[in-house]
């Protein structure tokens, strides 16, 4: 901001003095060239060039009988600024599906009003080189051609106060009572449209994809398969931007009226038979007492919301882990989070400052494709919380997109292995297919934790791969954190001998 004021103060000190000493006409053509430029970068011209000089200027007559205010609005600005009257026209006579032609479209009952800023903002004006030239030289050939008619008297005006808001046509009538003004409004409207014409065409030819698919109907005569196909693209957006935005409503309903709770179930360290850790997991109950899974949660990251259930987990976990120390309890909880998490440099700091108390009990489990992307920062921050205690987990490892050159990139030591490949087990390629993944894990130094553990069968087969830490329904749903200290005690005491 001081930066933008010292320049403008430079400016209005160069420009004020040569300003106001000028003539009259001097002053309301460099008034029209100073807005335009303004607004070509982006800044409301008429108000910002107010700042400097005072609007009062209006009030005076470029000719007898005619003020400066009502000469711009019916002999200039047709349109607003920019004369855009000539460049919607010019849009609409070239007849080719652009973008040009849906902004054109939806700006046309503003610029019935004079209201320019949806095209010059959406079209767009603004820093658009293309465009610079129609945008400054339309208004010129309006202003200078009139001035020489207002001069030699061609028409007669009546001095009428008006809004700048008033339609075209209607304010001509207003100020002359008489059609010769209205006709000569629309032989400016068709200059105007001349001086845009080519610069819409070289714009559209230039940056318009509905160019080549024109050139590829004309190409392979399929016009109307395209049209088709089009439609069907569209409806089925739609349709599914409706569905989505539906399903949204009905989750985030769904939890403002109902409680997020974590559940915790138990992971075993196959070696000696003892409690390995807990990993949290998301449950929702609902008013009737009955409990969900988080079947919200691939509804609220494809709407980018994942980071509030992300926060509350840490909190919660946090708070849990605060309640387990004063019962003289430290177990190690695992917690799942969205795959952003690890590329932002403050979502890292937040979690090692929640679990500063809580020194190498915590464990984060996010999904191998967070690790995909970014890879540099991803790397720097992992090693942040590693040091603070807090180690990293690749979690469902193998049911997305999965990129083996990592494994050997990043500073982590536990993998997890998803269900799904445990039931492909039930097939010999599938048990290859597991024998080899769990080898090259623990030829790499992980860890390897497999999860869906449900029969005593799946217990022996991931036993007989040396896999180190099992979890499943074998041993434990998900329970309550009230009931994880009786479970721990209850565990402890019925497995004490380490080949039970």
């Amino acid at each position: 901001m001081p930066i933008i004021d010292l320049v403008g103060h430079e400016f209005s000190s160069f420009l004020l003095p040569k300003f106001e000493s000028a003539a009259n006409t001097s002053q309301m053509l460099w008034r029209m060239w100073i807005i335009h430029g303004l607004w070509f970068f982006g800044i409301h011209g008429d108000n910002a060039f107010h700042v400097f000089v005072n609007a009062s200027i209006l009030g005076n007559d470029i000719v007898p009988g005619l003020n400066n205010k009502n000469f711009y609005d019916v002999f200039v600005l047709l349109g607003g600024t920019g004369c855009f009257w000539g460049l919607i026209l010019a849009v609409l006579i070239r007849r080719v599906k652009s973008h040009e032609q849906a902004i054109i479209k939806i700006s046309l009952p503003f610029t019935l009003f004079n209201f320019c800023e949806i095209i010059i903002f959406a079209l767009p004006i603004i820093l658009n080189p293309i465009y610079l030239i129609p945008f400054f030289l339309a208004p010129t050939f309006n202003f200078l051609l009139s001035y020489q008619l207002l001069t030699a008297e061609v028409f007669t005006v009546s001095s009428v106060e008006m809004s700048w808001m008033t339609p075209i046509f209607f304010n001509a009538w207003l100020l002359s009572e008489n059609t010769m003004l209205v006709l000569y409004q629309v032989l400016l409207i068709v200059c105007n449209t001349l001086i845009y014409y080519p610069f819409v065409k070289l714009s559209q030819e230039k940056y318009s994809p509905y160019t080549a698919v024109d050139k590829l109907e004309r190409t392979l005569g399929i016009s109307s398969q395209i049209d088709q196909d089009n439609e069907n693209i569209f409806i089925k957006h739609q349709q599914k931007n409706k569905s989505s935005l539906k399903a949204l409503n009905n989750v985030l309903t769904d939890l403002a009226n109902s409680d997020l709770e974590l559940h915790y179930q138990p992971q075993i360290n196959l070696k000696n038979n003892q409690i390995y850790g807990y990993e949290a997991l998301l449950r929702l109950r609902k008013a009737d007492g009955k409990l969900y899974g988080p079947y919200f949660l691939d509804i609220l990251n494809d709407h980018k919301l994942g980071h509030i259930v992300d926060n509350w987990v840490i909190d919660q976990v946090a708070i849990d882990l605060q309640y387990w120390n004063t019962q003289k309890f430290y177990p190690n909880i695992s917690l799942n989070l969205n795959p952003n998490i690890l590329y932002k440099r403050h979502n890292i700091d937040n979690i090692c400052a929640k679990f500063a108390d809580f020194s190498e009990q915590v464990k984060l489990e996010v999904v191998e494709s967070s690790y995909l992307e970014k890879t540099d920062i991803v790397i720097e921050h992992l090693s942040l919380l590693a040091a603070q205690g807090i180690q990293t987990a690749i979690d469902d490892f193998g049911t997305g997109y999965s990129s083996l050159s990592m494994l050997g990139t990043l500073p982590i030591e536990i993998a997890k292995l998803d269900r799904q490949f445990l039931q492909g087990c039930e097939t010999q390629s599938g048990k290859i297919l597991y024998r080899h993944i769990t080898t090259l894990f623990h030829q790499l130094g992980y860890t390897v934790i497999a999860e869906g553990i449900e029969t005593k069968a799946e217990l022996d087969w991931v036993n007989s791969l040396n896999i180190e830490v099992a979890q499943g329904w074998l041993y434990s749903a998900a329970i309550p954190r009230e009931e994880v200290l009786l479970y721990q005690k209850h565990w402890k005491s019925t497995n004490s001998n380490p080949s039970a």
